[in-house]
């Protein structure tokens, strides 16, 4: 559900308001509401392909997947943040089919939850499943979103733009990073190639944030050949694995591997606010 004035018009930046099934700002620029309640708020000169972002075929593997549970502990996790933290106002930048903004807003129905993807395809289905978010297509390069107008900001396996989201983020805001653990899906890699690798540290530093905390959420993703081909094509192993090794996946009855993921917690700093 998208209010007027939560979203900003990406061609001059004033606020969006409803009319008509349609959203428009005081300059005239309008933006049609999609009939699963999306606003689509990246023009055609920003994008960098025809269709940007993960395709149907990636998306219908994720649906499938999320439908799963294998976000299910992440979402836990981070709803314990959350309940410390009390944000009014969340942003999933890079959402995908909205998982996480679904699950969250479940525990915290009146929590503002927003969430946005460069992905059509991933925003539909979103939007299709979470009446209760707005969702919009949009880029986390510029976030049609207001300054200083989210509580906490989610990135989640997404690109980190962490100029824009300190811009968004709300004095004292946090900005919780989620990236692949050490032995995170350990165990289907193992049954992909001979020499599996542990996932390397991503040791990031950042000039605006400073960190508050580091959690470790494990679980576990178990399926048959379907949910597994699944899985697999929507990680980069899809294409880095060979055609024999991908047809393996086809004849397991059922398997289950490890799930763990690092979560990041970080604060806007005091003297980025100031400026």
């Amino acid at each position: 559900m998208i209010s007027d004035g939560l979203f900003l018009c990406p061609h001059c930046g004033e606020k969006l308001n409803g009319k008509n099934g349609s959203f428009m700002c005081v300059n005239g620029h309008c933006f049609d509401k999609a009939k699963s309640g999306y606003v689509n708020l990246l023009p055609p000169n920003r994008k960098n392909s025809v269709s940007p972002g993960d395709n149907k075929e990636m998306i219908q593997s994720r649906v499938r997947v999320m439908n799963k549970g294998y976000y299910k502990p992440l979402a836990e996790a981070i709803g314990k943040i959350f309940a410390e933290f009390n944000p009014a106002s969340v942003l999933d930048a890079g959402c995908g089919t909205g998982y996480l903004c679904g699950e969250l807003k479940k525990s915290f129905p009146e929590t503002e939850f927003i969430g946005t993807d460069i992905s059509k395809f991933a925003i539909e289905q979103a939007a299709k499943k979470s009446k209760e978010t707005a969702f919009a297509v949009c880029s986390s390069k510029r976030l049609p979103i207001s300054s200083g107008s989210i509580d906490a900001v989610i990135c989640a396996f997404a690109p980190v733009y962490e100029q824009e989201f300190s811009r968004v983020n709300s004095d004292n805001g946090l900005f919780l990073r989620v990236v692949p653990a050490k032995e995170h899906l350990f165990k289907l890699k193992e049954f992909l190639y001979d020499n599996p690798r542990y996932n390397e540290d991503e040791d990031e530093a950042f000039s605006l944030y400073e960190p508050l905390k580091v959690e470790y959420v494990k679980g576990e993703f178990g399926g048959d050949a379907d949910d597994f081909n699944a899985l697999v094509r929507m990680t980069p192993y899809y294409y880095h694995t060979s055609s024999d090794k991908l047809e393996r996946l086809n004849k397991i009855d059922y398997f289950t591997v490890n799930t763990e993921f690092e979560l990041r917690v970080f604060r806007k700093k005091a003297d980025f606010q100031k400026n």
